[in-house]
């Protein structure tokens, strides 16, 4: 299958093994036969599970597998998941012996206090048998099937740092607040980091930030939700003026239609600044990856916004592997194809109410 119908090579540095897919239904696939030849647990972290035919599927699919005896652990966002709180597949799960917590539920007290709602749990990650793992941005809604996403199957060495991370939530999920730190399980090539709530910033976000700052030559850097904070976007523009080629993929259309204008009120000052801002119209854009100088990248859960770099649970792979870098560019590349390049006149043409709401919604863009 060619890159681009859904599947992306196998690479490997013959310790870590990633497999990458770029269509959120082929991704799916791949999980549900894997979940089928479980032998032993079934551990998954989710943002967005919707009570429908997809997350219907893997929640019937999850309750046979714990009646078989095998271990089944789910941690859904409360937020993101909401649709499936009351779904009585939820209580034959556990009469199965399944366990499912949502993560930071919402008392009714404090609906009315929306700075109390976060942070959320934004990972998607998934883990079978403690030895192979899914990581990146796919979720479970039916409306997401035809989306150009990025998710990847690993299993070697890397799956043992997700391992340690999801014995850490089950931990804090059952109360236990002393848990002992081990050592990551990683190599040069691949490193496993997660970000813990309200942890500031992110490991990814300091990563991220060292590398721009050091950048020679090109920075891409794709994302659904464009709204970075300031640290961020002074190191975008000195990349810039250091001669740095720096394109910045978005998707031309959202599933958060606010996100999007707020997004686009950034845009003019990095255009003028010759920031190059792709707008990506083929399907809804939601993979979110970065590629540095050949040499540097990562993948995951991880937005370019306020909520994913300084307040979210978030789960990204940091990779200086150069093939699967250089497979992460070809897919940017590739992706180009359906892109519009985003002139200096975006915002001059943009609705003049879209551009009040875009400019007001700043104002509470560390919730978006």
């Amino acid at each position: 299958m060619r890159y681009g119908d859904g599947l992306i090579p196998i690479i490997s540095d013959s310790r870590t093994k990633l497999e990458f897919y770029s269509r959120t239904g082929d991704a799916w696939e791949a999980m549900y036969c894997d979940c089928l030849e479980a032998k032993a647990s079934i551990e998954f972290e989710q943002y967005i599970m919707h009570n429908d035919e997809i997350g219907r599927r893997f929640l019937t699919l999850f309750a046979a597998k714990a009646k078989e005896g095998v271990a089944v652990h789910l941690l859904l966002d409360q937020i993101g998941s909401r649709s499936l709180i009351y779904s009585p597949l939820i209580s034959q799960l556990r009469e199965c012996g399944g366990t499912i917590t949502f993560y930071n539920p919402i008392p009714w007290i404090h609906f009315l206090m929306p700075s109390t709602w976060f942070p959320r749990n934004h990972t998607k990650t998934m883990l079978i048998d403690s030895s192979i793992a899914y990581i990146g941005s796919v979720c479970l809604a039916d409306y997401m099937r035809n989306w150009r996403d990025l998710y990847a199957r690993v299993t070697g060495d890397l799956v043992d740092s997700i391992v340690q991370d999801f014995a850490y939530i089950w931990a804090r999920t059952a109360g236990v607040m002393n848990i002992p730190s081990r050592p990551a399980a990683s190599n040069s090539a691949f490193h496993y980091v997660v970000a813990k709530a309200r942890m500031t910033p992110s490991p990814v976000y300091k990563e991220l930030l060292s590398e721009i700052g050091k950048a020679e030559k090109s920075i891409y850097l794709a994302t659904p939700y464009f709204m970075p904070p300031l640290r961020l976007r002074h190191a975008l523009l000195k990349a810039i003026k250091r001669g740095v080629t720096v394109k910045v993929m978005v998707t031309e259309k959202s599933d958060v239609p606010f996100a999007d204008l707020v997004s686009c009120s950034y845009f003019p000052r990095f255009i003028r600044a010759g920031i190059s801002i792709l707008s990506y119209n083929k399907s809804v854009f939601h993979a979110k990856y970065t590629v540095i100088d050949d040499s540097w990248g990562t993948m995951g859960s991880t937005n370019i916004d306020y909520l994913s770099l300084l307040s979210n649970r978030e789960a990204n792979i940091l990779i200086r592997d150069p093939a699967t870098i250089a497979v992460l560019k070809k897919g940017f590349i590739g992706d180009m194809a359906h892109c519009v390049i985003l002139s200096p006149d975006v915002w001059k043409n943009t609705p003049f109410l879209s551009k009040i709401i875009g400019y007001l919604g700043r104002a509470i863009k560390r919730m978006i």
